[in-house]
């Protein structure tokens, strides 16, 4: 993490409001809760990858987690035209390695797969895999209830 954003995740730690700004602040402690679990997006992800592509995953990683998977489509309606801008070819960064162009291969970041559906073979549905159950795992780190950045050291660590 950036120096100034350390300093000001320990600052936002270390401020106590008072009771007239307690609302305000319960709603600020929420975007650094966010601002954490982005971070970790950042440090997993490549160094190219945009505010869509993110939205995108966290779409596709929500659906799998509740057990309702969904093909790129869906998640693509679901979301609406903000991440519709040319997603369709910059989404794959999130699959296993794959083909770009015919002999040539793209690593990519492995977080989710495509899984056929058995009735009918046109729908892909897009599923975590561990790495990416990992990424997800370390992002809700950054909501625990204790409200700590997941990589900012407390006393006890």
């Amino acid at each position: 993490m950036g120096e100034r954003a350390m300093e000001a995740s320990q600052g936002m730690e270390a401020a106590r409001p008072p009771d007239s700004a307690n609302a305000l602040y319960r709603r600020v402690r929420g975007l650094h809760d966010l601002s954490s679990a982005i971070l970790v997006l950042a440090e997993n992800a490549s160094d190219r990858m945009t505010l869509p592509q993110a939205v995108f995953f966290l779409a596709a990683a929500a659906a799998d987690m509740a057990g309702k998977p969904e093909t790129y489509t869906e998640i693509k309606e679901a979301v609406g035209p903000i991440i519709n801008r040319s997603l369709h070819s910059t989404y794959k960064v999130f699959l296993e390695e794959h083909e770009v162009s015919e002999g040539s291969r793209q690593a990519a970041l492995g977080w989710l797969y495509r899984e056929t559906d058995r009735r009918d073979q046109r729908r892909k549905y897009l599923r975590l895999t561990s790495e990416g159950r990992a990424v997800i795992s370390a992002l809700l780190e950054g909501f625990r209830p204790t409200g700590r950045h997941p990589h900012q050291s407390t006393e006890e660590d």
